[in-house]
């Protein structure tokens, strides 16, 4: 129910971003018909969603923010950007090619988790509906990773935290990453007010299985970045 998307957004943004997403095409095709040949076209993104404005209650410090009870929820906190990593592209939807199939076969899509740094592979080389596949699995096979727009990607960022004012070097600092536009809206040093969702991912590959886990904040949207203002509608 739309009177009650901003509740469900603050405890449940994942679960609203999924089916938005099942939504989206047949909702833009309805507002402007371009959008379907648009939609058609490879190179095609998707549009971009930001989510700010969540009530007081939900302030919270770098602490709070570490907090397991917070998990999961919308935060808003303000913070001072302490170190920040290169722009770089993240797969969404990777496409694979056999490589023991004959170009135009053996071609796969697998969707990705876009919260983690490990990238999915077919586990073998199978016939679904019109793709045609070799039976193959691996190490009988491998899958070579094709490049975009075959693929869709995002641009990311990720940058490390910490309170405004800090009374020592250990003060804690919280792990935070921008996507698409947002990438490039933040510079080390700046003190921002973000709003974003709190998740948690497997420190590396090998502590996949591992219960314990970090907190990160993937940011939905700035509501000042120093002097900047945000201009999104």
């Amino acid at each position: 129910c739309y009177c009650m998307l901003a509740q469900h957004l603050l405890y449940n943004y994942d679960l609203v971003m999924k089916e938005l997403e099942k939504i989206e095409r047949s909702y833009l095709i309805q507002a402007n018909w371009r959008y379907e040949e648009m939609q058609n076209n490879p190179h095609y993104s998707r549009p971009e969603y930001r989510v700010t404005g969540p009530p007081e209650s939900h302030n919270v410090d770098v602490a709070g923010a570490l907090n397991s009870l917070n998990v999961g929820k919308i935060i808003r906190t303000r913070v001072q950007i302490t170190h920040i990593s290169p722009v770089r592209v993240g797969f969404i939807q990777a496409r694979f090619q056999c490589s023991r199939c004959e170009e135009g076969k053996g071609i796969h899509s697998v969707k990705q988790n876009p919260y983690d740094d490990f990238l999915l592979e077919p586990a073998a080389c199978t016939s679904s509906g019109e793709i045609e596949g070799c039976g193959k699995k691996k190490p009988d096979t491998s899958f070579i990773l094709m490049e975009p727009p075959l693929s869709k990607t995002i641009t990311l960022r990720r940058a490390f935290a910490q309170e405004e004012v800090v009374d020592s070097s250990e003060a804690p600092s919280l792990l935070v990453e921008f996507h698409n536009s947002m990438a490039t809206e933040v510079d080390p040093s700046d003190i921002v007010t973000i709003v974003g969702y709190l998740r948690t991912r497997a420190p590396s590959r090998t502590e996949r299985t591992s219960k314990h886990r970090e907190v990160f904040l993937v940011v939905t949207g700035s509501e000042e970045s120093g002097s900047r203002q945000d201009n999104i509608i």
